[in-house]
């Protein structure tokens, strides 16, 4: 009795979701399967990339730096890998497809970099020593919030445009990446 292979039915992402921290990259393999998950390298197939990221992201040829938007299995091989990054924290979703192909995605992990500035909440017009609320956020350089580690807890110094002696506070902690603070200005500011 002769087993003949069944013809290619599926994409599959094989490898395990990624951990990235924001600004890296890391590899993703996709295989052609037939409708039972067994390997099949018959054809060539264009597979199209896809991520529903809300913020930059590339796929590169893997080990390069070429920008792909698709990548081509080539016939008689039945897996292709090809590299990912992310600059915004979260948990995109990649689609991988192909015509004739069932799709097929997969969650990934983008954790923020390290932290590189502070970012403060929008103030509006402001009264003379009249206190007001705002939150500083620490952020990484793609303006992630960053909310965990070390560096989410930590004092940092309050200053102003004008010198403003009189202007509290002078610092603050933040605690999980936020601070909220009530701010009085006791000179006018701009910008």
């Amino acid at each position: 009795m002769a087993i003949s292979s069944l013809p290619a039915n599926k994409l599959k992402i094989t490898s395990s979701p990624l951990t990235l921290t924001a600004g890296t990259r890391g590899t993703i393999t996709i295989a052609v399967q037939d409708e039972f998950g067994n390997p099949q390298p018959a054809g060539a197939y264009v597979i199209d990339l896809a991520s529903n990221s809300a913020g930059t992201f590339h796929f590169y040829a893997t080990g390069t730096q070429n920008v792909v938007t698709d990548i081509t299995i080539a016939d008689g091989v039945s897996s292709v890998t090809v590299d990912y990054y992310d600059e915004k924290a979260g948990t995109p979703t990649i689609m991988v497809s192909a015509i004739g192909l069932a799709s097929d995605t997969q969650q990934q992990t983008i954790n923020p970099s390290s932290i590189d500035h502070y970012a403060v909440s929008t103030i509006s017009t402001k009264l003379i020593e009249v206190p007001f609320n705002v939150t500083i956020y620490a952020q990484d350089a793609y303006d992630n919030n960053i909310t965990t580690g070390a560096e989410a807890s930590e004092g940092i110094s309050v200053t102003f445009g004008k010198t403003d002696d009189e202007a509290t506070p002078k610092s603050t902690v933040t605690a999980n990446g936020t601070a909220t603070v009530e701010m009085t200005m006791t000179i006018a500011q701009c910008g």
